[in-house]
């Protein structure tokens, strides 16, 4: 019956296998190897030893033991070992070390070695290094933690003598630059370079430089004349610089006691400033003293006294401060008492009324601390009504319905925890919305959107991918190949870019792949393949290659592939093969080669291939076999050759095959059968070889075959017949040898034929005569002998010999 054929199908790591008439079997599938069940399979994936058993219950068949770290090629490296590799940002070395939970190797306490730069070269640690950092130029010193350190962008150092304004714009030191002070006051200061600025002043002073302000705030310029009060006196002063004066003298020359001062009509003297009564048509008036008996707000004293009172309607006085009734083209309004002053705050009745409230757009009333709708210079706001101080916390109507809300570049409206783009020093940002108009986590929007890209000399972004432009802090254009986040890579010079795949030649032009190149090395031209970006192999001499399939004799002559050509090793010239590009083979001496295949003997003759020869080699004549060219096999000594199938003796004499022959090895002599030329076997040492057949006694005497020998087993002395070299039979201990032909008693002693003996048989002792070799006869029990006179009644008791 034909077998069903059989179906394989595999749940995970777990293969079964159905449909054949042997039933169905379950393996596992390891590696790509298929394992059956309980067999266990072990192979390395990675730098990790993976153990597998084939067992479809456990919930975890593998296990993984590192073995090492893993190199960036594809290499394990031992623990504990030091290794380097190659990162974007140079060469590392690190040390592969065991994690604090054991179970894995990493490459930890890594170091920079050297440092990669953006034109492709390594630095060493201490050079300075240019790279890209998040899509930025910048110029380091390589080493360090951080791999680099001391780093400046290449941007600050072509800047490092210029101050940035506010604008973003670097100015020349020594020039006029605005910037910003912490509180963000704008200050216009003199650019001082990689020192800073100096010179710092706000707008107003900058303006008003070497500018005087008088007495009445006007300014005038230097040089210019301005009244000034010093110390309550007035000056009059010359302007020499900011607010600098120069050449003062008193205003007034009046220097007596009334300079500056009234006197009243009691006779006093008053300060200018205070209040001063004097007679006017005999009436007292109160005036303000405004210098030297000068006077100005002359009132009565009556007027004096109320002079911060208002009269109201009744015409009553009404205290500063309080309200007052008053009219105003006939209409009645109420006012704020200001005094001297007048009035302030004045509204009419109706208004007084509604002082706690406010008016909105509708021309309802709303009371304070509601919200009011109002209207002002065509915009809608929605205030809280503040009372008689008005409206607060106004916004737009915008505004209001948006509130909590950020507004972005586009005028719409994000809502509280999302992302908002919005301009600040007209710079985009991208930040987070956290209520009103209000941000955090504020970010460079054109850093995010352009995270993946490269952004060139001229600001320029490209994708990652793309050809980037950049320029080092020399000035030098390099060509890249931009990896986005990662910065830059394969950066070449603008001539190296525009011939990539090209070789330069001695003359400065450039070549193909595979094209031939002439290129100068210290002032030699070489002609080679170009195989790549400056690359160049299989270079020869512009003269070799010229002669490249030919070879050069001593002569300094060419001599064409195949023939012979002569060259000088040392001071001898050898003739030589030419083998072309390849070189020259097959070289030999000049008398060598006009005797080539033979080979020459001791007296100067030249044998043909095949002849025996004689040759000497460190003084000691040898026999060979010419195999040509002064080669030689099969060589030998002449002793060896003329014994040549014989084995030699210790004793110097030779043996021939089959024959015995006694060598030396170790001190000790052996005797071996020769088996061809000094080859031994059946090796025995010589004692040993002239005793053979016999047997060696305690005492180291050799004993005939059939003979009696002593041999010792452990403590032991046997006696036995001697059956070859050392072989025995019939082995007796030595007492039983020496005491043959007596019986033993039970005490171990023997007893001669024919005596009585004792002895013991089970558990009964008897009397028995010796008849020799522990042969005995007419035994009884040792009772029984004891009273073999006596005579046993039916008791079984004994009695004496004559009694009943």
């Amino acid at each position: 019956m034909a077998l069903a054929a059989a179906v394989s199908f595999c749940i995970g790591l777990i293969c079964l296998t159905a449909g054949s008439s042997y039933g169905a079997s379950i393996r596992c599938t390891f590696d790509g190897v298929q394992i059956p069940v309980n067999d266990t399979y072990t192979y390395l994936q990675g730098c990790h030893e993976i153990t597998c058993v084939c067992d479809p219950n456990l919930q975890q068949m593998c296990k993984s033991v590192p073995k090492g770290c893993l190199h960036p090629l594809g290499t394990c490296v031992d623990e504990n070992a030091r290794y380097e590799m190659n990162t974007t940002r140079g060469v590392h070395e690190c040390i592969c070390r065991r994690e604090i939970d054991g179970k894995s190797l990493v490459g930890t306490e890594c170091t920079i070695k050297r440092c990669l730069d953006v034109d492709g070269t390594y630095k060493s640690v201490g050079e300075r290094v240019t790279v890209s950092l998040s899509g930025t130029l910048f110029e380091c010193t390589c080493g360090g933690r951080m791999d680099y350190c001391n780093c400046s962008t290449l941007e600050s150092i072509r800047n490092a003598d210029k101050c940035l304004d506010v604008n973003g714009h670097y100015i020349q030191s020594g020039h006029r630059v605005v910037t910003q002070s912490e509180n963000g006051e704008f200050l216009i200061c003199t650019c001082r370079g990689s020192s800073g600025y100096s010179d710092c002043m706000t707008q107003a002073e900058y303006d008003h430089q070497d500018m005087c302000q008088g007495k009445d705030h006007q300014w005038v310029t230097k040089g210019s004349e301005l009244r000034i009060e010093f110390q309550g006196d007035d000056y009059i002063c010359r302007c020499n610089g900011t607010n600098k004066h120069a050449g003062c003298r008193l205003a007034d020359e009046d220097a007596n006691k009334y300079r500056g001062r009234c006197q009243d009509y009691h006779g006093r003297l008053v300060k200018a400033g205070g209040y001063v009564r004097i007679l006017r048509g005999g009436a007292v008036f109160v005036c303000h003293c405004t210098g030297t008996n000068t006077h100005e707000g002359c009132l009565t004293e009556q007027a004096f006294s109320h002079r911060d009172d208002c009269i109201d309607l009744s015409g009553g006085y009404v205290k500063r401060g309080r309200l007052v009734r008053i009219l105003n083209n006939e209409n009645v309004i109420v006012c704020t008492c200001k005094g001297s002053s007048g009035y302030s705050d004045c509204q009419s009745e109706q208004d007084y009324s509604t002082r706690n409230q406010c008016k909105g757009a509708d021309g309802k009333f709303v009371s304070k601390g509601r919200k009011v709708r109002i209207v002002s210079e065509g915009i809608s706001y929605v205030c809280h009504c503040a009372g008689a101080a008005g409206y607060k916390n106004c916004l737009t109507e915008e505004a209001y319905m948006n509130k909590g809300k950020c507004k972005d570049v586009n005028g719409q409206y994000v809502d509280r925890g999302k992302e908002v783009v919005v301009f600040h020093h007209s710079i985009l940002y991208q930040c987070k919305c956290i209520g009103t108009n209000r941000y955090q986590q504020c970010k460079d929007y054109n850093a995010i959107v352009n995270a993946d890209k490269c952004k060139n000399y001229n600001d320029t972004y490209v994708e990652a991918g793309q050809i980037v432009v950049i320029k080092s802090s020399t000035n030098t254009t390099f060509y890249c190949e931009c990896m986005g986040s990662q910065g830059y890579k394969n950066c070449l010079t603008k001539e190296i870019f525009d011939n990539i795949n090209r070789c330069q030649s001695a003359n400065g032009s450039y070549v193909e792949i595979g094209e031939v190149v002439e290129y100068k090395v210290s002032g030699t031209i070489y002609v080679c393949e170009c195989n790549g970006t400056n690359k160049y192999k299989d270079c020869l001499s512009k003269d070799a290659y010229l002669n490249r399939d030919r070879c050069r004799d001593v002569d300094g002559k060419y001599v064409g592939r195949g023939e012979a050509v002569r060259v000088l090793s040392g001071t001898e010239v050898y003739i030589c093969q030419c083998h072309g590009s390849k070189g020259i083979a097959e070289c030999m001496s000049n008398e060598t080669y006009y005797h080539r295949g033979m080979c020459k003997d001791l007296e100067g003759n030249f044998l043909p291939k095949g002849e025996k020869i004689s040759i000497e080699q460190n003084e000691i004549i040898y026999v060979c076999d010419c195999i040509g060219n002064n080669t030689y096999k099969n060589c030998k000594t002449i002793e060896a050759f003329q014994n040549a199938g014989r084995c030699k003796g210790h004793n110097g004499s030779y043996t021939d095959i089959g024959e015995p022959v006694a060598v030396k090895h170790d001190n000790y002599i052996f005797v071996c059968i020769c088996n061809g030329t000094n080859n031994y076997i059946q090796c025995m040492l010589e004692e040993t070889w002239n005793n053979q057949n016999k047997c060696k006694d305690i005492d180291g005497i050799y004993v005939s075959e059939d003979e009696l020998v002593k041999h010792q087993v452990g403590a032991k002395i046997y006696v036995c017949h001697c059956k070859g070299t050392n072989k025995y039979a019939n082995c007796v201990p030595q007492d039983v040898f020496n005491n043959r032909g007596k019986c033993r008693d039970r005490d171990g002693d023997y007893v001669e034929p024919g005596k009585k003996v004792r002895i013991r048989h089970g558990k009964r002792r008897y009397v028995c005569d010796c008849e020799g070799e522990n042969l005995y006869k007419q035994c009884v029990t040792e009772d029984q002998f004891e009273n073999r006179e006596n005579c046993i009644g039916s008791d079984g008791e004994y009695v004496l010999r004559m009694r009943r």
